[in-house]
């Protein structure tokens, strides 16, 4: 029952908590690979703060796509959870102890 109420917390996000941080995290490491790549690579020719805020930009899609794949996920596992496939899972789990 506790990771059916995680699962739903993660799959609901009422908060918006878990897209935010994800978001965030995205765009942090975009945009340090990026400031790292212009610095370290003489062939780019953009400034590195330009080529870390295009990469910061990607990174942060990156984080949206996450957020709804790991929502999307969630979701199928709780609808795996109902029914004869969900009776079956949990007993796999419940006997592998």
């Amino acid at each position: 029952a506790i990771l059916l109420n995680i699962l739903h917390y993660v799959y609901s996000d009422p908060d918006k908590h878990i897209r935010e941080w994800l978001t965030a995290i995205g765009a942090l490491v975009g945009g340090i690979t990026g400031i790292t790549a212009a610095a370290n690579d003489p062939s780019i020719e953009a400034s590195p703060l330009l080529f870390g805020g295009v990469l910061a930009f990607i990174g942060a899609g990156l984080g949206q796509f996450a957020a709804t794949a790991l929502s999307i996920l969630a979701f199928l596992v709780l609808f795996l959870s109902q029914g004869p496939v969900g009776m079956v899972i949990r007993t796999a789990i419940l006997n592998s102890n």
